[in-house]
């Protein structure tokens, strides 16, 4: 009887959660017996394509979802359980990777988590573009033991309650190892009547090039690697390591609509390093969530949001034909709000708006007044 093969690209890992040791023990077990175990061919990861923004399960329907992918990815046996819809995940680690039709139109999630249970690697088209929305009405993803690898994208909106490891991690919960690389996870929520940990993450994780901010709960619990250009709210995902520059809640703006997006985000106001801070992922995506080109300044900004630079120019005649010039380049931060009004005694009246810039000439027995007005929230603010 032939000796028995074991296939190139079978895993080899020994891991309680992951069924890579019950496989092994199968083929040892087979090797002693003197048979031959027929175990699935793989070549190495399966790169699974999610090509709707719909949350379902429907099989057979010629639209792979990304609860469908995920499915596929957990099933390590080689199963397909979508009906051809998504490729047939690995026995090894697998990939997520999103087609360009999802970009822009956010994944909302039917009120149930995501559950991953196998090494996986979800890979999105840049924070504006794969954005991941639990709308508010159970976490976003679950991975259990199994390690997760989450770049390029958006999660939000994620909500759990309970005082226990169920009512932790909104955003992503998780006892194996996490990477969240170039992505914004925001708005995430972990509540209960006792400790209600991690808002925004409950795992050890690793940051590069992400900001966690806004999630109610804390932005991150666990042991926290903080890596190069990674930011949070509250000082939550940056105690281990000290490497992730802690930004207060005060430098982001209200989560909200800003122009000229569809989407929600949260505004970068004066100050927030995270400004021309990103020098990896960032900018391998060309525009921000609102579709502001990147970069702007010097660097990228790290998350969804760009601050829009202007270039303002005035232009004044001191004499015949000679012109005087002064160019500023300023950012357009989010904190430029409210009106003044301008007139004086001859009756000419100006009202000046965010982002307006006045030249005024004085003199000549000529009274005039600026008078301050907020916006429709109430706010003030101008250099």
């Amino acid at each position: 009887m032939a000796a028995p093969v074991l296939r190139q690209g079978s895993t080899t890992r020994l891991t309680s959660g992951g069924g890579g040791w019950f496989r092994r023990s199968l083929i040892l077990l087979a090797c002693a017996l003197g048979l031959v175990l027929a175990v699935p061919a793989v070549a190495g990861a399966a790169n699974i394509t999610v090509n709707s923004t719909a949350d379902n399960t429907t099989s057979g329907n010629g639209l792979c979802t990304l609860r469908e992918a995920i499915e596929n990815a957990s099933e390590e046996m080689g199963n397909d359980t979508t009906g051809g819809d998504c490729t047939i995940g690995s026995i090894g680690p697998d990939q997520i990777l999103f087609a360009a039709g999802t970009n822009g139109t956010a994944i909302v999630l039917g009120g149930t988590q995501l559950v991953n249970s196998g090494e996986l690697t979800i890979t999105g088209n840049g924070p504006a573009n794969t954005i991941i929305d639990a709308n508010n009405a159970s976490r976003v993803i679950n991975t259990g033991a199994a390690d997760l690898t989450v770049e390029h994208l958006s999660l939000r909106n994620g909500s759990v309650a309970g005082g226990s490891v169920a009512g932790s991690g909104g955003g992503i919960s998780a006892s194996g190892a996490v990477t969240v690389t170039n992505s914004t996870i925001s708005d995430n929520t972990a509540s209960g009547s006792t400790a209600a940990l991690g808002g925004g993450i409950f795992a050890a994780v690793e940051l590069v090039g992400s900001i966690v901010a806004g999630n109610t709960g804390g932005d991150c619990f666990g042991t926290v690697t903080a890596g190069v250009d990674s930011f949070d709210s509250d000082g939550s995902c940056g105690s281990a390591t000290q490497d992730a520059s802690v930004v207060s809640a005060a430098l982001f703006g209200t989560l909200q609509v800003n122009a000229p997006g569809s989407t929600t985000t949260h505004a970068l106001l004066a100050g927030n390093p995270a400004i021309d801070a990103a020098s990896t992922g960032p900018c391998t995506v060309g525009a921000d969530q609102r579709g502001i080109a990147r970069p702007q300044g010097a660097g990228c900004d790290a998350g969804a949001y760009e601050i829009e630079r202007l270039q303002i120019v005035v232009e004044k005649t001191a004499i015949p034909s000679v012109v005087r010039t002064w160019v500023w380049n300023v950012a357009k931060y989010a904190s430029l709000a409210g009106t003044v009004d301008h007139g004086d005694s001859l009756g000419n009246r100006g009202e000046l708006g965010a982002g307006d810039v006045q030249w005024m000439t004085a003199g000549s027995g000529i009274l005039h007044q600026e008078m301050p007005r907020g916006d429709t929230q109430g706010r003030m603010h101008g250099f």
